[in-house]
Order: C-alpha cells, then sequence, then structure tokens
C-alpha cells in the first residue's frame, strides 16, 4: 500500500508539471502571435501610406477606387445653346457615369444623317467580323493602286469617313436588311437607313453601343476606338477643296485636356453648310472632384457649321469645371464606366429614362422641327458614285 500512494503521489506532481509547461507555452505563443499580428499591421498602414492613386481614384480599404462623379444637370446649358444657333439644331448628351440624360434639345427631332448613317453600317459590321459571319477578306475592296480588307474599311469609315469603304460595306449588308436591324433589334425606331434619316437619341444610342461594344472581339476593339480618336486631316476622296478637317467641330472645342471619340456628318457648298453633325464619346476631367466624366455628345444642325457645335463643346466643358462636384466612389461597374468600351450598358437601342410620372426624357414641350430634305445622298451606293463629289462627308 505505502508504494502505491507514493507512485500515486508522483504522478499527479507529473501531471501538475506538464500542466504548467503547457500553459506556460501557450502563454508565449500567444505573445508571439501577438506580436506578429501588430506588426504586420503597423507595416501594412506604412505601406497604405504610401499608395499613391492614379487622378480620378482615391484610396479606399488599401484600394484605388474610380471616383463617380456626382449628376450634373445640363439643360440649361443645351437649351440656351439650341436657342441661340439661327439654324435648325437638335442636341443630346447623356451623362455615362449615372446613366442618365444631362440635357437635350429638341432630340427627337428628324435630321438628315449626313455620313452619320455610317456609325449603323460600321457597327453591325464588326459585330459580323466578331460573330464570323464575315471573314477579313483582305482583298475586299480594291480603289486604284489601294486594296482594302473589310477590317480597313470600317476603320477608314469613321477615321476619314471614306464613302467608298462604307457604301461597299453597306451594298454587302443591303439598306432593307440593315434597316430591319436598326429598327427591330436595336430599338432605333427614329432611323431609317433607306432614307438616312436620324434622330439625335438614336445617334446616341449607336454611340452607346459603340461604348460598351459588346459582342466585338477584343483584336477589333481598340483600333476601333481609335478610329473615332485619331482623325489626321485628309482628303483621300478629293471632297474638300483643300484638305478635309474631320474634328473642327465638337472636337475643337474641347480642350486639349478632353478625349473626344467623334464622328462627324457634314454637307457644304461653297462655305454653305447645309448639314453639320457630331456625335461623340467624351472623357471629360472634372478639376473639382479630380474624376473624368463620360459623356455621349450628339449635335446634328441644319444651315449653321461646325462653329455652332464647336459652342456646345465649349460650353460644356465650362459648366462641367464651373460647378461644385461631390464625388461618390464607385463601387460596382455596374454603376458606371471609366474608360471608352467598359461594362455599362443597356440592352436595347433607346437611350430614353423614365420619370416617376411614366413620362420619358424625350418628350419635350416643344413644336416638332420640321427638317426640310436636302441633298441625297444615298439612293446610289456604287463606290464610284462617291469618287469626287466635293461637297458632302
Amino acid at each position: 500500500m505505502p508504494r502505491r500512494s507514493a507512485r500515486k503521489k508522483d504522478q499527479a506532481k507529473t501531471l501538475k508539471i506538464v500542466g504548467l509547461v503547457v500553459v506556460v507555452l501557450a502563454i508565449i505563443a500567444g505573445g508571439v502571435w501577438f506580436w506578429r499580428v501588430r506588426n504586420s499591421d503597423e507595416k501594412s498602414g506604412r505601406e497604405a501610406a504610401r499608395i499613391e492613386c492614379a487622378q480620378g481614384k482615391i484610396l479606399v480599404n488599401d484600394e484605388c477606387q474610380e471616383i463617380r462623379p456626382e449628376f450634373l444637370d445640363l439643360s440649361e446649358v443645351v437649351k440656351k445653346w439650341g436657342e441661340g444657333a439661327q439654324g435648325l439644331t437638335s442636341a443630346y448628351i447623356y451623362d455615362l457615369d449615372n446613366d442618365k440624360v444631362a440635357g437635350e434639345f429638341y432630340a427627337d427631332s428628324s435630321h438628315e444623317t449626313a455620313s452619320l448613317y455610317k456609325l449603323f453600317v460600321v457597327y453591325e459590321g464588326y459585330q459580323r467580323l466578331s460573330s464570323s459571319v464575315w471573314a477579313d477578306d483582305p482583298g475586299f475592296l480594291t480603289v486604284g493602286a489601294e486594296t482594302f480588307s473589310r477590317t480597313d474599311c470600317l476603320d477608314l469609315a469613321i477615321r476619314e469617313s471614306y464613302s467608298v469603304c462604307a457604301e461597299s460595306l453597306l451594298e454587302e449588308m443591303g439598306k432593307t436588311e440593315l434597316d430591319e436591324i436598326v429598327r427591330n433589334n436595336w430599338g432605333f425606331m427614329g432611323t431609317s437607313m433607306v432614307e438616312l434619316r436620324s434622330t439625335a437619341i438614336d445617334i446616341a444610342g449607336i454611340m452607346r453601343r459603340f461604348y460598351v461594344h459588346e459582342g466585338i472581339q477584343d483584336k477589333l476593339i481598340e483600333r476601333m476606338k481609335d478610329s473615332f480618336l485619331t482623325q489626321p486631316a485628309t482628303n483621300r476622296e478629293k471632297s474638300c477643296e483643300t484638305i478635309c478637317d474631320w474634328r473642327q467641330g465638337l472636337p475643337a472645342g474641347f480642350s486639349d485636356k478632353v478625349k473626344v471619340y467623334n464622328k462627324v456628318g457634314w454637307d457644304e457648298t461653297n462655305g454653305n453648310w447645309s448639314i453639320y453633325n457630331d456625335a461623340a464619346i467624351v472623357e471629360l476631367p472634372d478639376e473639382k472632384s479630380g474624376a473624368t466624366r463620360h459623356y455621349i455628345v450628339v449635335a446634328m444642325t441644319k444651315g449653321v457649321g461646325p462653329e455652332v457645335n464647336k459652342g456646345l463643346a465649349e460650353a460644356v466643358e465650362t459648366a462641367v469645371n464651373g460647378a461644385k462636384v461631390t464625388p461618390e466612389i464607385e463601387n460596382s461597374v455596374e454603376d458606371g464606366v471609366t474608360e471608352m468600351g467598359g461594362e455599362a450598358g443597356i440592352e436595347t437601342g433607346t437611350m430614353e429614362n423614365e420619370t416617376e410620372s411614366g413620362a420619358t426624357s424625350t418628350e419635350v414641350e416643344q413644336e416638332n422641327i420640321e427638317v426640310q430634305p436636302g441633298v441625297d445622298t444615298g439612293d446610289d451606293i456604287s463606290p464610284e458614285s462617291y469618287v469626287g463629289e466635293p461637297t458632302s462627308e
């Protein structure tokens, strides 16, 4: 019995020692963990303090996030512009960041498109190339000593408003077929590819489709974007007296800080502008908030010329950088996009926004302007018919 009792005392003593060791080790491990966490937090804090976000972004939870500018109502700016012009004018400005109409003036009035019809042709062309309905035939079109692929023609139809390319593409599509696509598939009911007429709202809608570029192959996107942005003065078709300045309207009115992805369409004879239309996607830095605003700006005019569109651009930029802006953090790509070619967009071709009463923003309480037909530029779609025409682009 004495030996058994002594053995039990030794076992109890051993257990106590082991328990004490375990407690000590646990305390040491906890101290080490706390020290590492503390040092890690301090290091993260120091690293976060060193993070510098690019212009238009701010630091949130150690990440640079886009600043989404607050909506700015440009209704009065557009109204003043339209009422001050001597000819017939329409305009439509769409805020891509806030997915809302910023201003409009007779935006649902019908106008001759001039070369803005090429927007619909080119967009459908990119869709057909991307879906392999068309192959990019390197010998698609030959004009004199020059040979163009379909991609070349899609590029030049925008970059230089090259009608020979655009009309060859349209002839292959068929005016009636494209007209059905424009109306039935895209929902642009104010547009006719047969009559070459459209509205500022519909033109803004097709520009929105370019902006979203859903379904267009990545390898085509950069060239497509550049064709709207880089447009050196040229005269490939000898359609201007000296050289064609493709950016004398809206693009000329914005400062060098602004990126303007533009397509122009005009009809001019001896300095008399019967038509001058601009359609642009604009990336406009907001000097107050540091954000970049993204707009679609469409101006369609008759009898006034490029200076009027230039004036609208100047007025918009002045309004933006003269306004007090409170930035918001953009937490989702669905809220907006930050450059031409983002993810947000609309499924149909319409750009209308419904009000609480159910009315759309296009229902303006003004009498409709009747635009008189002018020079017919669309009946003959053969390439030869567009070579040497001096009056329209």
